[in-house]
């Protein structure tokens, strides 16, 4: 078993595949730079809680292919869920440094920010 760090924070980093039908464009998080985190219920360090899961938006404005090249808008939503991990209660894993999950238009989530402590986490 490894140990690692709990997540304290998901850091959003966004895509660069143009949503369809744009042939180009930038995506943006609909929040700062830092995702939603979702706070588990019982497992706090130094007073803040532990994540169990972690929600970004990334909003796409681009142009499509001309003629006559139309504004395009897409949404996509990541969604960052733990691996199982020793430290649960309620049957509910925690988020630990490293975690990520890669949409399908190169947006990310990554936890980051373990602070002091560490738990092992399962295989």
């Amino acid at each position: 078993m490894a140990l690692k760090k709990v997540a304290l924070k998901i850091k959003s980093i966004k895509g660069s595949i143009p949503f369809p039908p744009a042939v180009s464009g930038q995506w943006k998080p609909l929040l700062p730079d830092i995702a939603v985190g979702i706070p588990h219920p019982f497992w706090k360090q130094g007073g803040k809680p532990l994540l169990k899961q972690g929600l970004q938006m990334f909003l796409f404005q681009g142009q499509g292919p001309p003629p006559p090249a139309p504004p395009v808008i897409g949404l996509e939503v990541v969604v960052l869920m733990p691996k199982k991990t020793v430290l649960k209660n309620g049957g509910t894993d925690v988020l630990v440094e490293g975690d990520k999950k890669d949409g399908i238009f190169g947006n990310k989530l990554k936890a980051i920010d373990g602070g002091n402590s560490v738990l092992k986490t399962g295989v």
